[in-house]
């Protein structure tokens, strides 16, 4: 009863053929570069889903859930920068060209004629930390009010069956989270599988030089995505080093495996 797609920037969506103007063309080829991960997720029963980091291509992903029989009824977002949530992006060529980077606000608000019909009100719900709630608001133009905070262990449901919770796992930015994906009928609510964001690649993690980044908070929240289960699978939110991983394979040969020394000395 599980549906799950994980599409690549440029190869699933946002494929350069399919641009039908120049910023499109433009942000499509920057996002193949990006190598972002958008996961479609869902309940097929009532076929009820949510898009996680969906960016870039809002037209594309709808789409592909739309033809896979499923409707996307919500966002989550695992962080609040550009390549995951759209808006504001002040890098070239985009900054000179004043133009937002599709993304959570598309899905949240709708198209123009949407939100003219709806008076400005939201179209689907969406979800993110709380400490970047208004960050997100700022960089989307998304109302505040239009947003669910979320906070450490904060759960949703999905459908009949689906369940997402999330761990607040600081590092990469302050509010970044991992998404815990189980089945809730389950009496012991086993994650199936994680979603990582950019806090863990297969290999490596989120950078932790940017402004509002901290190596050493980082370091705590790789231990807390040690001590899940060595079996289970992590999806990352960018194909920089592979597609998945486990916990084991990351406690083996990644991050997961280091002393705190160790990340200290080679952050």
């Amino acid at each position: 009863g599980l549906y799950f797609r994980q599409l690549l920037a440029g190869v699933d969506f946002a494929k350069s053929k399919n641009a039908k103007t120049v910023f499109q063309k433009q942000s499509f080829q920057f996002a193949k570069q990006m190598q972002n991960y958008v996961y479609l997720i869902g309940d097929r029963e009532t076929q009820n889903a949510v898009v996680i980091d969906g960016c870039w291509d809002p037209i594309g992903i709808n789409r592909i859930a739309r033809l896979d029989g499923m409707k996307i009824n919500g966002y989550v977002a695992t962080h609040f920068h550009w390549d995951h949530v759209g808006g504001k992006v002040d890098y070239e060529p985009f900054k000179s060209m004043n133009v937002d980077l599709p993304g959570l606000k598309d899905f949240v608000m709708g198209s123009k004629r949407n939100r003219e019909k709806k008076g400005g009100k939201p179209v689907r719900k969406a979800w993110i930390n709380q400490l970047e709630l208004k960050q997100t608001s700022k960089r989307t133009g998304v109302p505040e009010s239009s947003l669910t905070p979320l906070i450490d262990r904060s759960v949703v449901d999905i459908g009949n069956r689906l369940r997402l919770t999330f761990r607040h796992t600081p590092g990469h930015s302050r509010g970044s989270m991992i998404i815990l994906v189980s089945d809730r009928n389950d009496n012991d609510n086993k994650p199936l599988f994680m979603i990582s964001g950019d806090t863990l690649f297969p290999g490596s993690c989120g950078r932790v030089d940017l402004p509002e980044s901290n190596a050493e908070r980082m370091y705590d929240s790789l231990m807390v995505v040690a001590s899940f289960d060595d079996d289970l699978v992590v999806f990352p939110g960018h194909a920089y080093s592979g597609a998945n991983t486990t916990i084991r394979k990351e406690k083996k040969s990644g991050l997961l495996g280091i002393s705190r020394s160790q990340w200290m000395q080679g952050r």
